[in-house]
């Protein structure tokens, strides 16, 4: 019996580990997404600490799934999923970390302009999506629209844009579940 340094090591582009991981990574984005969406769409009704739990753990488990999909050979789905994870991981950083006196919260322009880079991202992804995957281009397409009402609503202070940002966050989370339920969520266009 060889010993666990001699064991040959289990290869990651399997295709039901690969497809574990991309559903896993998109049922993180879920959870944040619908977090969030609650969040903007109802102010105060979720505590700090679940929020960020909440999207912490998602961020978490995006971007471990990201990496395993990369070494899956999945890139175009490692490209989503982990900077999506390192995205809801630096929100919480950015809302918990002046709170610990860690650093200097951001002005509302700031935090708005940066979440517009990340629609920016979102809508390049969903460009760069096979058409022939709708419901990937469904879920990129809304997570864009998400992050560009909730820059919107730090933007401006109206609340009815962070009510649709909140509805358009939910509606990218059951997006990701449908694209996770779906079997093959990646794909690029050739």
């Amino acid at each position: 019996m060889p010993s666990l340094s001699q064991a040959e090591p289990t290869p990651m582009n399997q295709p039901a580990a690969t497809g574990r991981l991309l559903r896993s990574g998109l049922a993180g984005f879920a959870l944040s997404a619908a977090l969030a969406g609650v969040h903007l769409a109802i102010p105060g009704l979720l505590p700090g600490p679940l929020l960020a739990a909440g999207l912490f753990i998602g961020g978490l488990l995006q971007l471990i799934a990201g990496v395993g999909s990369w070494r899956g050979g999945s890139l175009f789905m490692a490209v989503i999923l982990a900077p999506l994870g390192l995205f809801w991981l630096s929100l919480v950083a950015l809302a918990a970390f002046p709170d610990a006196g860690w650093s200097v919260g951001p002005d509302p322009s700031t935090l708005a302009s940066y979440l517009a880079m990340w629609g920016v991202f979102s809508v390049a992804l969903c460009l760069g999506a096979s058409p022939g995957n709708p419901a990937l281009r469904l879920f990129l397409a809304l997570a864009s629209g998400f992050f560009f009402l909730y820059a919107a609503a730090l933007a401006t202070s109206v609340p009815a844009l962070g009510l649709a940002g909140g509805a358009v966050a939910l509606l990218s989370a059951l997006a990701a579940i449908h694209l996770a339920r779906a079997g093959k969520p990646g794909g690029t266009a050739d």
